[in-house]
């Protein structure tokens, strides 16, 4: 199973890192062990948000530097700040996983309001395990904009469907 974190870059109030994607990358380093110790299970955790705060602070420096703190060493991270939002964070997933990420399935972490698109988005690039570990910490500006975002993943989704 692969774990795939998705990125937040909604900064704090003082342009630090988001404090949803702090929290995002706790769930993430927990559920890593927490799988790795009970059933051995998570290949890697994967992380492609190319997020840059106005602090200056790249959340792929600071995930990684968070997940080595915990044990978690680089050679099972894959961190390549290629995406600017949750369809290119897939996209890039599925480039480079593709079939082994299908067939093994992956654990998402993200926050509750954004599980929805997200499982869609990874639905339409044919991964159908899908777990998720949630973080509950939000922005109420990230989720205003969550609905329209949604109805942009399911056009996708039918147009797919009647394309085909």
């Amino acid at each position: 199973m692969w774990l795939l974190l998705h990125g937040n870059g909604t900064p704090s109030s003082d342009g630090g890192v988001s404090p949803q994607f702090i929290d995002r990358a706790k769930v993430a380093i927990d559920r890593y062990w927490q799988r790795r110790n009970t059933i051995g299970e998570i290949q890697r955790i994967c992380f492609f948000a190319d997020d840059t705060y106005p602090s200056g602070e790249s959340a792929c420096e600071f995930f990684r530097k968070r997940a080595n703190a915990n044990g978690i060493s680089d050679q099972n991270l894959v961190i390549n700040p290629s995406a600017k939002n949750t369809e290119e964070e897939i996209a890039s997933f599925a480039a480079m996983y593709g079939g082994a990420g299908a067939a093994s399935g992956v654990c998402v972490v993200t926050s509750r309001y954004h599980i929805f698109r997200s499982r869609l988005y990874l639905q339409n690039a044919g991964y159908y395990f899908v777990e998720s570990s949630l973080s509950e910490t939000y922005d109420p500006m990230d989720v205003s904009f969550e609905p329209a975002k949604v109805a942009k993943a399911y056009g996708e989704r039918f147009l797919r469907l009647f394309a085909a």
